[in-house]
């Protein structure tokens, strides 16, 4: 199976690039206040304003939120990608992998705008969700079509350069891990919103970290290609949750008591740290048995006289 043989069973690429073109400009007028919706939001409606109004134990500090940039202009460079390459459009990765779930990523945060702008936390949990959602489609997909190019290469020597990933795959890990987090963080706010006890907001916020972990266990060891992108996103917003905490806001000082708020400091600033450093090590394991498999196959190539092909 070749490249140009998959995109054929996948209906218009044309439709579905221009298609996701239009949503992505809308999500990013939306996001950056030129929106249907934000360009009507008040100075006191922007989204760091309503953050500090329902601060959490693990909001994490501003500059987390940066990461941003980086996805806009990743997503960025893969939709104008798809709109004047022919290749990047019509490649498995893209009509096969995102298909129009990409559509349902920017729809349903353009909608969570103002659902947060206007302090409908039950609404903005909702939508939070069906980006989640979509974002897991888009990822499990494309995994499973390199999966799948990978199965043939034996056959076919059919081989995704690395340009690709970084174009056409990276963006969306990349958005997916920062969502994971976003999601976790929505979830607090809810609570704080539905007039949680400190109690109960120390409950979900433990409960929001451990699945951090989790999430990131299972994309280091679970799946056969670990996805270190998601992991180091995690470790990421974990570590700006424990820099928050060492000069918290008056309403988490007013809720919690200090040796809460060093506990949880000890405990975001450590699971950063484990995060990163257990990625790292899978990083370095992993590379190191793909190349002891890789030499063991062209040693067993070159003994049967056969020629050697890039297995992983």
């Amino acid at each position: 199976m070749t490249m140009t043989e998959s995109s054929t069973r996948c209906p218009t690429p044309i439709i579905l690039s221009i298609a996701n073109a239009l949503a992505y400009t809308l999500n990013s007028l939306e996001t950056f206040g030129c929106g249907p919706f934000s360009h009507a939001f008040s100075s006191n409606q922007d989204n760091a304003s309503i953050s500090q109004k329902y601060q959490t134990i693990i909001t994490p500090h501003g500059i987390a939120f940066s990461i941003w940039a980086l996805i806009f202009l990743g997503e960025a460079a893969c939709v104008v990608a798809v709109i004047f390459s022919e290749r990047c459009r019509t490649h498995p990765l893209m009509v096969e992998g995102v298909t129009y779930w990409f559509v349902a990523v920017c729809l349903a945060q353009t909608a969570w705008s103002p659902a947060f702008a206007y302090e409908s936390m039950l609404l903005s949990a909702v939508f939070m969700t069906c980006i989640l959602l979509a974002l897991i489609m888009i990822v499990t997909r494309q995994y499973n079509v390199v999966t799948k190019v990978l199965e043939m290469e034996s056959t076919t020597n059919t081989l995704i350069p690395s340009s690709y990933y970084w174009l056409l795959q990276f963006p969306f890990e990349l958005h997916l891990g920062w969502i994971i987090a976003a999601f976790a963080l929505n979830v607090n706010i809810l609570v704080i919103a539905w007039e949680g006890n400190a109690t109960i907001q120390k409950i979900v916020a433990v409960a929001s970290l451990i699945g951090l972990a989790a999430v990131s266990y299972a994309c280091l060891w679970v799946f056969e290609r670990p996805q270190y992108t998601v992991s180091f996103v995690a470790a990421w917003a974990t570590f700006w949750m424990s820099f928050e905490l060492r000069n918290p806001k008056q309403l988490i000082t007013d809720t919690f008591s200090d040796q809460t708020i060093h506990s949880f400091f000890m405990f975001t600033i450590s699971l950063s740290g484990i995060i990163a450093s257990v990625t790292v090590i899978r990083w370095i394991y992993y590379n190191y048995d793909v190349s002891k498999r890789k030499t063991y196959s062209s040693v067993d190539n070159r003994a049967n006289g056969g020629s050697y092909v890039q297995s992983v």
